[in-house]
């Protein structure tokens, strides 16, 4: 009996590294639950061990005068505010990262961030689920869909699409995160708006080259092909040029990012001002 469930155990994960694209060959033990999926398994590259790319789950934090003294003014940063409560996190940490668990105001949060996607969304970390609510925390699976990050909650082992905050594959598969309002301003202006604000600190606990960019080059408008993306390119835009995306009656627009500017018809769509 024991060799069997042995046997069986073996061939349950020799065929969930063979439906995932695994071009390195990785050593993978998921224990997700991948008879649960609303997506194709090979649909999911994996490069990187799980959490191969370390999120920070005890986030520490300065003032506004110490954060001025190790970021520049211009540091770009998203901010999120909750209950008064409001921080600030720079994307060049969050480079190295791309997941901080954290609390804010009273609510768990998720901040995420891919660099492929140029994609910062900050997430509830509170799902009500079969009835009941759970407290997820999230990490970086290590693998890719779509150019995008692939989180895992560590209770379920679920894989989530960062870009949707959708879980695709796992026991929780179907299920949704709840958006939080966040935006990405510099450095200055936060501490100008927020001075008794917080800056997420690189008192990490990881020995990383904050400030330097591992994807320099990826956002060239030269780059005609997104890294590890296997679909049809639109090519009504550069595949790299940066895009703002604005919902409006569930429909959702993309705008070339050097276009959004007041003088643009862009600023009415459907008769609403943006």
């Amino acid at each position: 009996m024991r060799i069997y469930l042995f046997l069986l155990n073996l061939v349950i994960l020799s065929s969930t590294a063979m439906a995932q694209n695994n071009p390195k060959n990785l050593d993978l033990d998921w224990k997700t639950d991948t008879s649960k999926h609303i997506v194709p398994l090979e649909e999911f590259t994996a490069l990187l061990m799980p959490d191969g790319i370390p999120p920070i789950d005890k986030p520490e934090f300065w003032d506004a005068h110490r954060a001025s003294e190790v970021f520049f003014e211009h540091e770009p940063v998203i901010i999120i505010e909750i209950n008064g409560q409001v921080k600030a996190y720079p994307l060049s940490i969050l480079t190295y990262h791309e997941i901080v668990n954290d609390t804010l105001g009273g609510t768990p949060i998720a901040v995420t961030y891919c660099p492929l996607c140029n994609a910062a969304i900050v997430f509830d970390r509170r799902l009500n689920h079969d009835g009941k609510d759970d407290l997820l925390d999230f990490g970086v699976s290590g693998m890719l869909r779509n150019s995008d990050l692939v989180m895992w909650d560590r209770q379920t082992q679920s894989w989530w699409q960062q870009f949707t905050g959708s879980a695709l594959v796992g026991e929780l598969a179907g299920e949704e995160l709840t958006y939080l309002s966040s935006m990405i301003i510099s450095l200055g202006e936060f501490i100008e708006t927020y001075p008794e604000g917080q800056v997420l600190s690189t008192n990490t606990g990881h020995d990383m080259q904050y400030g330097t960019n591992p994807y320099a080059g990826y956002d060239n408008l030269e780059n005609t092909q997104p890294r590890l993306f296997k679909g049809e390119v639109d090519s009504r835009l550069p595949a790299m040029e940066r895009v703002v995306d604005v919902q409006v009656h569930g429909n959702h627009f993309a705008f070339a990012w050097f276009e959004f500017h007041p003088d643009s018809e862009i600023y009415k769509i459907n008769g609403i001002d943006l």
